[in-house]
Formats: structure tokens, sequence, C-alpha cells
């Protein structure tokens, strides 16, 4: 791309870039400080103007319509991820209106500079340099066609890189980044290898032309790999980014199902011990019905129920049998009597020893 043109490109860069809508596109989209996880999963090519302005800087477009493909790229990315109705799609859609009517003024003013020369006419020559011009261009016409087929150049090499990069941004980025890698390893490799088919011809090489082909392919590479990687750390981020998300959402889940657990055990207690209490007020209810007999008075030592007894428990008839205090009077008793029958024995001993002279 000549220099004309890469200046317009230029202008027409600027003036998107300087929309007030345009600083959404300066640099290129990351999921992390964005919080959307999934872009790379929606946009498989990301773009933006930041990366358009350094490859038209770096010269690394061969063709405007490099350029333009590019441009439009950047917003279809954008109305592609974004909904209709959404303030980035619609910035998007309308910077793309302008972009294309820009362009198409560029055009047009290309197509008036650049006119189509007419041929003009050849002048007539003398009958014997007319025959060694046909017997040169027949012979010319030969060479070119054994050789069309084998013979590589560096425009030709420079549109097969062209398509290997647009398939790199196909794959996945750690499949491009072990390519690009690669191609960056051995960039001096494919550049002598340029250069020995060119001497295999029988060409002249330009080393000066060589030299500057193999500093743009080492900085193309070089600049590829750095594109790659920040791609694969924007998609490695954006993956953790998600995995912990679908964590934290499992986990509150969980938490969710144990407080509705939890929830529902403490309300079937509840209503197990209304059922229990209800059931011991209907048997009172019998029990004041149905006085107890005689048998059952005379088993608690005769006393008297009160009309309304505190607990439920002695509403239906159930009391402490006092058995422990009986067992220690009878103790008691046992032991005073036991006393006594060892005292009068040994009185009446004492009285029994004592000889009758002294008394």
């Amino acid at each position: 791309m000549n220099v004309s043109k890469t200046r317009l490109c230029g202008k027409i860069l600027k003036k998107l870039m300087d929309h007030k809508g345009g600083w959404l596109f300066h640099k290129p989209v990351d999921p992390v400080l964005y919080g959307i996880p999934d872009y790379f999963d929606v946009i498989r090519n990301p773009m933006d103007l930041g990366t358009v302005k350094k490859k038209l800087s770096d010269k690394q477009y061969f063709m405007a319509s490099e350029f333009a493909a590019d441009v439009r790229l950047t917003f279809a990315n954008a109305m592609k991820y974004n909904p209709p109705g959404n303030h980035v799609h619609a910035v998007a859609e309308q910077l793309n209106r302008i972009f294309d009517s820009e362009w198409r003024s560029s055009i047009r003013k290309w197509n008036v500079r650049n006119p189509v020369q007419e041929q003009k006419p050849m002048k007539a020559t003398k009958p014997q340099a007319a025959m060694k011009l046909k017997s040169s261009i027949t012979e010319g016409l030969v060479t070119c066609s054994n050789s069309m087929a084998k013979e590589p150049s560096i425009n030709s090499i420079s549109s097969k890189e062209r398509k290997v990069n647009v398939h790199l941004e196909l794959l996945s980025p750690s499949k491009a980044l072990r390519i690009a890698m690669l191609k960056s390893r051995f960039a001096g490799t494919i550049v002598k290898a340029q250069q020995n088919a060119l001497l295999d011809h029988g060409k002249e090489v330009d080393m000066a032309k060589l030299q500057l082909e193999k500093e743009r392919l080492e900085k193309r590479q070089q600049e590829e790999k750095a594109r790659i990687e920040a791609q694969v750390k924007a998609a490695e981020a954006a993956a953790q980014l998600k995995v912990e998300e679908e964590i934290r959402t499992k986990r509150e889940k969980e938490r969710k199902a144990a407080r509705l657990a939890l929830h529902m055990m403490k309300k079937t207690v509840d209503i197990d011990n209304s059922d229990f209490l209800r059931d011991l007020e209907n048997l009172c209810q019998k029990w004041q019905l149905n006085p107890p007999s005689k048998l059952i008075v005379d088993f608690v030592h005769g006393i008297e129920l009160p009309e309304g007894l505190g607990s439920p428990l002695e509403a239906l008839g159930l009391f402490i049998k006092k058995d422990f205090e009986e067992e220690v009077e009878l103790e008691m008793e046992d032991s005073v009597s036991t006393s006594l029958n060892a005292d009068v024995k040994e009185r009446s001993a004492a009285l029994n020893s004592i000889p009758l002279s002294k008394l």
C-alpha cells in the first residue's frame, strides 16, 4: 500500500477514534475487566482500532482492502456480541456507517487519481529487427511457461503468509501460539529458502531486499506471538473466572438446600410436639371425665386429687411413689430397738457379776 493510501487510511481511522463513542474500541476487549468470560467463545477473531492503528503504522497492510476488513471486523464483533438496543451495539453501528461513507469517498478519489492508461501504438520497425524481436519473444514465452509453476517470489510467499495468519486466527489460542513460536524460530530458515529458490532459477538476489524481508518477517512473527499470548492469558483468566463463578453458584445452592432442609426439620419437630401435647390434653380431659377408682386412690396413699392439677402427668394419675421415706423410717426404728436391747443385756450381766456379800 503506497504512502497516499496509508495517509488516507490513517485519516479515516483518526476520525473514527476521535468520535465520542470511539473510545470503546481503542483497546482490545478484556473479558476479566468487563466480567464477560464467554467473550472468546462468541468472538473467534477479536479486533480493535488500536490494533488497526499499530498495524497501519508498522506497514503491515499490503492492500487497502485489508485495512477496511479489520475496521469492519471490529464493529462486526461489537454488534455480534452485544444485542440490538445495547449502547455498544448502537455506537458500533453508527461508526460502521461513518466508515462505509468515508471508504466509498476514498475509493472514488483513488479511481480519479489513477485512471487506466491507454496503450500507445508501437512504432513500425525494420524487418530484421522485427524478426529478432519475434524470436526473442518466442524464447521468452517458452522459458516463462517452463518456470512459472516452479518460480517462487517474495510477493507470492507474502500472500501465502497472510493466508496462514488468517488460518491461525481460526485455531484455538494454544495451537496458534505454538505455530507462531515455530514460525518465529525458523524465520531465518524461511528467508534462506527463498534466497536459494531464487538462485536456483538464475535470478539475481537483492540482499538488501532479502534482509528487509527477513526483519519484517521476524517482526511480524514476534507481534503475532505477543498478540496470541495475550489472547491465551485472557482466555485462561476468563476460564478461571467462569470456574470460580460456577463453584460459588454451587456453594450457594448447597447452602440454600441445607437451610431449607433445616427449616423443614424444625417445622416437622414443631408439628410432632404439637401433636404430642394435643394427645396429652385429650387424655387429661378423659381423666377428668372418668375419676380414678378407689384402688388407685389407696395406691397413692389416700391423697385427695384436687380439681385442677398443675402437671398433665398428675392429671393422668402419674405420681412419684414415696417408698424411700418409709424405708428410712423402718431402718431408724430397727436401729433404736437394737441399741436398747444391747444396753439391757450389758446391765444385767454387770449385776450378775457382783458378789452377794457386797450387796
